[in-house]
């Protein structure tokens, strides 16, 4: 065990990972998949774990979990699917159990008072199941050194884990993988609204890779294969009660390449859900209620990642980078992009590369460390708020920018379903 990994496991795992059940120790196991569990049923879980090959010797950490401020409804749910497990959600806090040919590590935060405080809702559920499997890895009880991570609501394919471990960059300072994805709609009246919330979140991707992002990936937490060494690097994820995928990505992307996969999909159940405030299942709720989603939902002005594919053209110069070129090429930019980059304080970074006397690659590198996922999504919605008004569907359509980095013909407006799916063929394109 590297001394990384060691101190991380010391001093910032959770608890459940510092009390593993040594039953679990005199096992050995190919793959762990870590899954956060909340007002789900025990139909849900057969579902998921049917797709998993037995010969890949799957461990499964299923983090059973409910926050401090859980109805009563909730708690049931969870009480009722332990309970069904053979795990006696009143007194049990761990229990490793063999379920469908699948050996299941069962984590019970369930019960007062080890509910999870509403703050950290799901990000500390993943992170404990994380920690755990990380635990497990570097003791050698898993031999594959990736924490797969994935949601009750997902159907894996069958080649889910081959997909990662047959990659040809696994070995080569990838930090993690993300897997191709498609939602499919519990209900026929959400199939439209599905489409509409797909539409823009692979727009938004296929968007930061035509600008020259590195960070055009999705941050879904049902879709990740993390290395267990950049999971320990990044200090695991983040507490949140929501987007701990996303802040956990933009961390990994730092230490190693994220590589979003083209192989079969998973597939997620599009449903509503009030599990966590923001993310597919709110999403879907919102666009629901409006009167015409169709004409009322509304995307990113392609004007916006004009603006930042002008911003990290500077960085694509093959002449020696330097803060004088940096400095003048700023100098160039449109106001509208030094205005957005003087809020998200651009004078710090430029004082940091003159303390560093950063140039060439490194400054690059630095530069793309400061201006992250998080910054650029705040760029886009500081040109969004102050110049550049978002669009209806009809209107992005017609626009030439999303024509351009979408090879959608110009007078060409597509119905939701064939947009979404010719934009999720443009993703496994490039």
């Amino acid at each position: 065990m590297s001394s990384r990994v060691q101190q991380y496991l010391l001093k910032y795992a959770e608890t459940e990972a510092q009390r593993i059940l040594p039953l679990i120790q005199t096992r050995q196991f190919k793959s762990v998949l870590v899954v956060p569990c909340f007002n789900e049923t025990l139909q849900s879980l057969e579902r998921l774990l049917q797709p998993l090959n037995i010969e890949d010797s799957w461990l499964v950490v299923l983090v059973v979990n409910a926050p401090n401020n859980a109805t009563s409804q909730q708690l049931a749910s969870n009480h009722k699917l332990l309970n069904q497990l053979n795990v006696d959600h009143k007194t049990c806090l761990s229990s490793l159990i063999s379920f469908n040919q699948h050996w299941l590590y069962i984590v019970n935060r369930s019960t007062a008072p080890n509910l999870i405080p509403a703050k950290s809702g799901v990000g500390l559920a993943r992170k404990i199941g994380a920690d755990i499997a990380c635990r497990l890895i570097h003791q050698g009880v898993v031999r594959f050194p990736w924490i797969f991570s994935t949601d009750m609501d997902a159907v894996l394919p069958a080649d889910y884990l081959e997909q990662v471990i047959e990659h040809p960059c696994a070995p080569n300072n990838c930090s993690a993988f993300i897997y191709n994805y498609q939602h499919l709609a519990d209900a026929h009246d959400l199939t439209v609204s599905q489409q509409l919330y797909d539409i823009r979140l692979r727009y938004y991707v296929l968007a930061l890779r035509w600008a020259g992002s590195p960070y055009a990936f999705h941050t879904t937490g049902s879709l990740l294969a993390i290395h267990s060494e950049a999971y320990t690097k990044v200090r695991g994820f983040p507490c949140r009660n929501a987007g701990e995928d996303f802040y956990c990505l933009n961390k990994l992307a730092k230490v190693g390449k994220i590589i979003s996969l083209r192989g079969q999909p998973i597939t997620i159940n599009a449903r509503l859900s009030d599990r966590v405030p923001f993310g597919t299942g709110p999403a879907l709720h919102s666009i629901s209620t409006l009167s015409e989603p169709k004409k009322d939902y509304l995307y990113y002005n392609p004007e916006c990642f004009d603006a930042l594919k002008k911003l990290l053209s500077i960085f694509k110069t093959k002449k020696n980078l330097t803060k004088d070129y940096f400095e003048k090429q700023f100098e160039q930019l449109p106001q509208e992009v030094t205005n957005a980059l003087t809020t998200l304080k651009i004078n710090q970074f430029k004082k940091h590369i003159t303390q560093q006397k950063l140039e060439g690659d490194k400054l690059k590198e630095h530069f793309h460390h400061w201006f992250d996922g998080f910054k650029t999504l705040k760029l886009i919605h500081y040109l969004r708020d102050n110049h550049f008004p978002s669009l209806t569907l009809n209107k992005l359509q017609q626009h030439r920018l999303f024509q351009q980095l979408t090879n959608i013909t110009a007078n060409t407006v597509l119905l939701p379903a064939e947009l979404e799916k010719k934009l999720a063929s443009k993703e496994l394109q490039e």
